[in-house]
């Protein structure tokens, strides 16, 4: 969102929260003015006005009545006829569509297009609305209950709300869904949210152009994994994109990213200990993000990650996690500390000290539900830390940065006394933008655009020397899109070779290699599609590359193809198993969920 955009949109909120204090005082200034330039007019005229007379002929200057105007009008008087009407004609338009503020939303719907369509106002759904409309997207937001308190504040900040049910076609009919650009289902029932996405499928299919991206909240987040595999095993791309997501997994990543579990302070660089107090949905979601974080900085080599788990069934969810995910054990040494944390085990603080009584850990996460014990348990393990002359990083997870958060001695993250203590608002640090439209079809785009670039610069082409040669961030739209539209084609490419997406088991998934035959099926499968998608843009074959004439001279068959053109479509497919892994997938034989495709190893 550019600067000019973002100051838009400031300026309109501060004036949508300060207009009638404002437009009282005008009126209240049109009012003076009157009396004082008609009561310098009656007495340049040697006429007696009473003061009521005078109070009457003001006010009638509010209905465009000015029986006094002459070229010789004091200058209170000349801008009061003028401010006048125009501050009573604003407040009648105001007034107007507040009668009618429902049905001026509908028919805004109506010629609204690249939009942002939120089901479901609740505490994750408001904050949603509120981040996209400060980044200047329009916000058009549908709730079924009129009272949620959220609907009166989404207004006040210029959102559209609809009064309706998300679940019903015609509640997202009003909404003009089929012209958004976003669509997030986060309604408290999972049944809700996928009834919303059906409908909104069938709603998008008769976009003529662009596509309308759809997340779902799933609150199981088993669940949600299985929801998103099945989606991603069957996408064929076209103007409807699907994500699941769940906001205990969005914010385990967005958790790390923000507090590493490397300490400065460490010893060894890769010798990280990580110490998980509550094994809940985020906590679980904390390990297994951990784990993805290490293996993808490559878990052959350096220490292996060390987890240290407290919860009071802490042995029972570390073996239900390593069976969910049996890569955790290849790189993890996960301990189970069986515990409640109000116990003398936990505040002696014992589980932060190896047999030597160092302290090994170089970041502790409190993940329990609840923001006053969260927040205790994270002071508790601070005193103890400090008490034995160590410092480590402590976070704890809070619903929101208001309420107790804010209580945190000296600020959390400051350098004070509590400097190492930070609250982790779980709400307010999910539900951006920038966090849930990192689908896994987006990892999975910019993935294969970080390879793309990596294998261009091996070829001694510079960044920058071309418009697909920019980093991710400094892409344009219309690229980025086209790598959107090249991962949507993947199970497309795995299934015409007998091959299917599961969600990562196996370590090593990175390694699997296709088959020659196989590999180069699917490359010339990737070039078909591009060829498809170039000619839709209207591009036809030239002997020179020219976006301006939209011509290039890739756009022939397969046969005719030069052999460094076929190499970057062998290259995309040899590495595709790792495009994959990133985004928390593998490759596995169609019909053989148990196994891992073990095709043609290297």
């Amino acid at each position: 969102m550019r600067g000019g955009a973002v100051w838009d949109v400031r300026a309109r909120h501060w004036w949508h929260e300060h207009q009638w204090p404002i437009i009282g005082l005008l009126w209240l200034v049109a009012l003076g003015l009157g009396c004082a330039g008609l009561a310098k007019h009656f007495a340049a005229a040697g006429e007696y006005r009473s003061l009521w007379d005078i109070l009457y002929r003001s006010v009638r200057l509010f209905v465009l009545e000015c029986e006094q105007a002459s070229d010789e009008m004091s200058w209170e008087l000349e801008v009061a006829r003028f401010l006048a009407p125009a501050v009573a004609g604003y407040t009648a338009l105001q007034g107007l569509a507040l009668l009618f503020s429902e049905q001026l939303a509908k028919l805004g719907c109506r010629l609204a297009g690249g939009h942002v369509v939120i089901c479901g106002l609740g505490r994750k759904g408001f904050r949603l609305a509120r981040a996209f409309r400060d980044e200047g997207h329009r916000v058009v937001a549908i709730e079924s209950d009129p009272d949620n308190v959220n609907v009166a504040l989404c207004r006040e900040h210029g959102i559209t709300v609809l009064i309706g049910d998300a679940s019903r076609p015609e509640s997202l009919r009003t909404a003009n869904v089929a012209k958004a650009s976003y669509f997030f289902a986060v309604c408290g029932d999972d049944g809700v949210n996928a009834e919303a996405a059906v409908h909104a499928r069938g709603l998008a299919a008769d976009r003529r152009s662009g596509v309308l991206s759809c997340f779902v909240h799933i609150v199981d987040l088993a669940l949600c994994g299985l929801l998103r595999e099945k989606e991603l095993a069957t996408r064929r791309g076209g103007v409807f994109r699907l994500d699941f997501f769940n906001v205990y997994e969005s914010g385990a990543r967005a958790l790390l990213a923000s507090h590493p579990p490397l300490h400065p302070a460490a010893p060894d660089g890769d010798a990280a200990h990580l110490l998980v107090v509550g094994m809940g949905r985020l906590g679980e979601s904390l390990v297994v993000q951990a784990a993805r974080h290490r293996r993808e900085a490559g878990a052959g080599g350096g220490a292996r990650l060390r987890i240290s788990v407290v919860d009071r069934e802490a042995h029972a969810r570390v073996a239900s996690l390593c069976a969910r995910y049996p890569y955790l054990e290849a790189i993890c040494d996960v301990t189970a500390h069986e515990m409640d944390v109000g116990s003398p085990e936990f505040q002696t603080g014992d589980i932060l000290v190896d047999a030597n009584g160092r302290c090994d850990v170089t970041a502790a996460y409190v993940c329990l539900p609840g923001d006053a014990r969260s927040l205790s348990a994270a002071l508790a393990l601070h005193r103890r830390c400090r008490a034995r002359g160590h410092g480590i990083p402590i976070v704890a997870r809070v619903s929101e940065g208001a309420g107790l958060a804010t209580l945190l001695p000296d600020g959390a993250g400051t350098a004070g006394e509590f400097g190492d203590v930070h609250a982790f608002a779980l709400l307010d640090e999910t539900c951006r933008p920038e966090v849930l439209l990192q689908s896994v079809n987006e990892t999975i785009a910019q993935a294969m655009h970080k390879d793309y670039l990596r294998h261009e610069m091996a070829k001694g082409h510079a960044l920058g020397s071309r418009p697909a040669m920019h980093p991710w961030r400094d892409l344009r739209e219309d690229l980025r899109e086209a790598n959107r539209a090249q991962a949507d084609h993947l199970a497309d490419k795995l299934q015409a070779f007998g091959y299917g997406i599961a969600s990562l088991t196996d370590s090593d998934a990175e390694q699997f290699r296709f088959s020659d035959e196989e590999a180069e099926g699917m490359a010339r499968m990737e070039h078909e599609r591009w060829c498809d998608e170039r000619r839709a843009q209207g591009y036809s074959f030239g002997s020179e590359r020219d976006d301006d004439r939209k011509t290039h001279p890739d756009l022939v068959p397969w046969e005719q193809l030069s052999d460094e053109a076929r190499e970057k479509d062998r290259a995309m497919v040899r590495d595709l198993p790792a495009f994959l892994a990133k985004a928390g997938f593998q490759v596995e034989r169609a019909g053989s969920p148990d196994e891992s495709a073990d095709g043609a190893q290297a």
